[in-house]
């Protein structure tokens, strides 16, 4: 499974997504308002930096996981579904994103 296919895995699956969608949201904002006012970034910036903290947060479970992954698997995406569900991975991550604190 590429970083692609595990973000749209992510996407359909990770019900949580949306709460920290929100939460990295209100975080780039309340930053935004301690910038000097001449500083401050516009919205379509802020959506940015909000994209960038879950790609990151993405890229962070799936560095995790592929290593657990054999590169010579017959079906690799059926490996990767099987080692989340047996492993619990989307239960994790949705605990992790609840529990989650920008700074």
């Amino acid at each position: 499974m590429t970083i692609k296919e595990f973000d749209i895995f992510l996407d359909k699956n990770l019900l949580a997504k949306q709460a920290f969608i929100k939460a990295a949201l209100e975080y780039q904002q309340a930053k935004n308002k301690r910038r000097p006012a001449k500083k401050r970034w516009v919205d379509e910036k802020i959506e940015k930096a909000t994209e960038r903290m879950w790609n990151d947060f993405v890229k962070g479970a799936y560095e995790k996981i592929s290593p657990n992954i054999s590169k010579q698997a017959l079906n690799p995406h059926k490996e990767w579904i099987q080692f989340i569900e047996k492993n619990e991975v989307l239960e994790g991550l949705e605990q992790s994103i609840y529990e989650i604190e920008f700074e």
